[in-house]
C-alpha cells in the first residue's frame, strides 16, 4: 500500500514564507527572471533534452603547463581579442587581483572537483580591486577560464544590463578562446570543449525542475491542500506535487542553515534570502549567457561582442533591451531557436555527440 504523503499546516506556512521572500527579492532585484520564468522553464527543458545526446563526461587532462605559461598564453589571446585590454589584464597579476589555487597540485588528479573559478567584484565597484580566483587544473582549459573571469571584471557593475549580459560576454570569449587554441594547433584531446555544456546542463535541470514550484507559487499564491486542483498546465500528480514541495522545503532549510554557519557567505549576502535567491538568478543568467554565446559564435563577430562590452563599460544607464539592440539581437522565439541550433551545431562540429554505443541503455 502506497503511503499517503502529508504536509502539515506549519510546513506549508514555512514553505510559503520562503517562496514569498524569494518572489519579493526577485521582483526587486531580478524582475526579468520572475517575469519570464515560464518561458525560461520551457527553454531549459528543451536544451536539457538536447544535452542528453551530448557527451558531457569531462576528460582527464593532467597538469601539463605552469601557471606562468597559462598567463602568458592568455595574454597572447587577449592581444588578439582587443590589445587595449592588455594593460588591465597585466594588472590582475601585478596588483594581487589574481589568486591561484596552487594547492590543487597536491590533490590526485582523479580526486579533484571540477574547477570553482570565479570573479568577486569589489563592493564599491572599484575597478582596481575585486578578486579573480582560479581554482582549476594547470592545462590548456585554464586559459579560457581565466579569460572568462577577466571579462567579468571588465564590465562588472550594478547596472541591470551588465548584470544580465556579463555572463554572455564571458562565455562568448571563453568559447572564442577555445576556437583560437584549436587554430593554434592544440588538439581536441587536450581540450574539454564540453566544459560549458556540462555546466549548462546543471543550470537547465535546476530551472526546469525548481522553477516549476516557483512559477506555480508566483501564479497561484500560497501553497495549500487545494493547490493541486488549480494546476492545469502540468501532468504532475497530487502526491508528486507534495513530494516535490517537501523536497523544496528541505532544500531551503538546508541552504538557510548553511548560510547561518558560513561567515564567507555572510560577507557576500546580507541575509539568507539573498543567498537562496542567488541560485535562481545565477543559473538563468548562465542559461541565457551560454545560449547567446553559442549563437554569437556563428552569427556575430568578436568585434560585435566587444562593442557590446564597451557599451556596458561606458554607459551605466543602458537597459537590457538597448544593449542587445546594439548587436541586433531581440530575445524572441526566433532568436531562441537559432541559439539552440547553434548549440547543436557546436556539439556536432566538435565531435561531442554521444556515439551509438554510449546511448544504449544498460
Amino acid at each position: 500500500m502506497v503511503k499517503k504523503i502529508t504536509i502539515t499546516k506549519e510546513q506549508y506556512e514555512n514553505l510559503n514564507n520562503y517562496y514569498n521572500d524569494l518572489c519579493l527579492g526577485l521582483s526587486i532585484n531580478d524582475g526579468f527572471f520572475l517575469n519570464n520564468i515560464q518561458s525560461l522553464g520551457f527553454v531549459s527543458y528543451n536544451v536539457s533534452n538536447i544535452l542528453e545526446h551530448v557527451n558531457l563526461k569531462q576528460k582527464i587532462i593532467k597538469d601539463n603547463l605552469s601557471f606562468l605559461e597559462i598567463f602568458d598564453k592568455s595574454k597572447e589571446i587577449i592581444k588578439q581579442i582587443e590589445p587595449k585590454y592588455l594593460d588591465d589584464f597585466n594588472k590582475i597579476m601585478s596588483k594581487g587581483i589574481l589568486e591561484v589555487n596552487y594547492d590543487i597540485l597536491d590533490i590526485p588528479f582523479e580526486e579533484r572537483n571540477m574547477g570553482c573559478s570565479c570573479f568577486t567584484p569589489d563592493l564599491n565597484n572599484d575597478k582596481e580591486k575585486g578578486i579573480i580566483k582560479i581554482d582549476d587544473s594547470f592545462n590548456y582549459n585554464t586559459i579560457p577560464i581565466l579569460i572568462h573571469e577577466f571579462f567579468h571584471k571588465t564590465n562588472e557593475s550594478k547596472n541591470k544590463a551588465s548584470y544580465l549580459l556579463s555572463e554572455y560576454i564571458s562565455v562568448y570569449f571563453e568559447i572564442y578562446t577555445y576556437e583560437l587554441l584549436k587554430k593554434q594547433g592544440i588538439s581536441l584531446n587536450q581540450l574539454n570543449l564540453n566544459y560549458r555544456l556540462f555546466a549548462l546542463k546543471d543550470c537547465c535541470d535546476f530551472i526546469a525542475n525548481k522553477g516549476f514550484y516557483l512559477y506555480t507559487f508566483d501564479l497561484l499564491g500560497n501553497y495549500n491542500e487545494d493547490t493541486y486542483k488549480y494546476i492545469n498546465y502540468s501532468n504532475i500528480s497530487k502526491d508528486e506535487l507534495k513530494e516535490g514541495l517537501l523536497s523544496e522545503l528541505n532544500r531551503f532549510e538546508q541552504m538557510e542553515e548553511k548560510y547561518k554557519n558560513n561567515e564567507k557567505l555572510k560577507e557576500s549576502f546580507s541575509k539568507s534570502e539573498d543567498y537562496i535567491m542567488n541560485q535562481y538568478s545565477c543559473d538563468y543568467r548562465y542559461l541565457l549567457g551560454a545560449l547567446l554565446a553559442y549563437y554569437s559564435l556563428y552569427n556575430l563577430t568578436k568585434d560585435d561582442v566587444l562593442k557590446l562590452n564597451e557599451a556596458l563599460i561606458n554607459n551605466k544607464e543602458i537597459t537590457f533591451e538597448e544593449a542587445l539592440k546594439i548587436i541586433n539581437i531581440t530575445i524572441d522565439d526566433n532568436t531562441i531557436n537559432k541559439c539552440i541550433e547553434s548549440l547543436k551545431r557546436y556539439a556536432c562540429e566538435n565531435d561531442l555527440i554521444k556515439k551509438e554505443e554510449d546511448t544504449i541503455k544498460k
